[in-house]
């Protein structure tokens, strides 16, 4: 190589007076080095100069375009394997003053790479550390990633959100709401008064732990339905309500009209909704 500054290689077959001028940025060039080539046109005669957009990447050379205007193109090249280059011409459009289109071309650049290491040349043959990657993203490449970006994360809520409802399930199926149900009843003691206001909180306790077992077994809101509800439900549901009426009935009258209650009845109130507690245990539903 012979040349290191701006050096005149022809002259346009097509254009008078249009010179094309090439910098090489260094003379000797090894195996895996960058070398910057610079190709600049320069005519009073030319309007507009079109570079063309290089890319190739093999085993033998990595090129890429560094920058291009209207008067220059910046080249970034690589070489892979030592010997004799030639680098071919390069098709240039060119808009004359007087709106003809006619193309430019440059003369071929030979280069003579020279060897490394053994060892060096295989790690920069397989690594090409010194290659110049590029990412060139349009707006549309964009808004599909972000579109894909967002479908993701729309897909993990909503299997986020599947877990979540499986797990729950899950651990509801794993509660043993009838020995829940059957401890409160034991824990629900008798009131040291038979005033209204103690009888009424008694039977509430009472029909609270039924309601909230029903709720659960049944998968119904139970705790915020009136009796009439409660049963008109169940019967649907084809599931027998004997006994449930009469209970839930006594506990209405004992909140409403203030009925005067014994221990005996209390107790016997405790029993029944034992018994109801066991026998809608046994439904299969």
């Amino acid at each position: 190589m012979k040349l290191l500054t701006y050096l005149l290689l022809f002259i346009s077959f097509a254009i008078a007076n249009t010179d094309i001028y090439i910098d090489i940025s260094q003379e000797k060039v090894f195996v895996g080095d960058k070398v910057q080539v610079t190709i600049a046109t320069k005519s009073s005669e030319v309007l507009n100069i079109e570079f063309p957009t290089l890319d190739v990447d093999n085993e033998d050379i990595t090129l890429s375009t560094t920058s291009s205007n209207d008067s220059l193109m910046v080249l970034s090249l690589q070489f892979w394997r030592p010997g004799n280059h030639n680098f071919p011409s390069i098709k240039i459009r060119a808009l004359h003053k007087d709106s003809l289109l006619n193309y430019i071309y440059s003369d071929p650049i030979e280069f003579n790479i020279l060897d490394r290491d053994g060892d060096t040349q295989g790690e920069l043959r397989e690594s090409k550390i010194n290659k110049e990657m590029s990412l060139p993203l349009t707006i549309n490449q964009l808004i599909l990633i972000l579109i894909i970006f967002m479908a993701l994360i729309a897909a993990y809520v909503f299997f986020k959100k599947k877990e979540n409802q499986t797990l729950a399930k899950n651990a509801m199926h794993n509660i043993d709401f009838f020995n829940i149900a059957v401890n409160d009843l034991d824990e629900l003691v008798l009131p040291t008064e038979m005033g209204s206001i103690k009888l009424e909180e008694f039977y509430i306790s009472l029909s609270n732990i039924l309601k909230r077992y029903l709720q659960a077994k049944f998968f119904f809101s139970a705790t915020k339905m009136t009796t009439d509800e409660i049963l008109d439900y169940l019967k649907i549901k084809e599931v027998t309500t004997d006994g449930l009426e009469d209970l839930l009935e006594e506990a209405d009258l004992c909140k409403f009209a203030q009925k005067k209650y014994g221990v005996t009845t209390l107790l016997e109130a405790k029993k029944s909704v034992k018994s109801l507690l066991i026998n809608f245990e046994s439904v299969a539903f």
